[in-house]
């Protein structure tokens, strides 16, 4: 997650300490529930996991040809 898009307000804080606050409220009950070496093992899979998907998946925004084509607005008569 190195980019962020959008805007954000001047005074607001970083997206990435919001990102991180957000999961780590959401994920400490998560955490509270399982042992320290449980916690560890999951890490280790997911640190994997992540690598495997950045070395082995590729993004590629679709062509202009593929993408669905443009619909012409549709004209407007005046019914008798």
């Amino acid at each position: 997650m190195t980019r962020w898009q959008g805007q954000t307000a001047p005074d607001a804080p970083p997206p990435e300490r919001v990102f991180r606050d957000l999961l780590t409220g959401t994920l400490r009950p998560v955490l509270e529930r399982h042992s320290a070496a449980a916690i560890e093992a999951a890490t280790q899979v997911l640190v994997e996991a992540a690598a495997t998907i950045e070395e082995e998946i590729f993004l590629v925004e679709p062509s202009p040809s593929h993408r669905e084509p443009r619909r012409r607005p549709r004209s407007r008569r005046r019914h008798r």
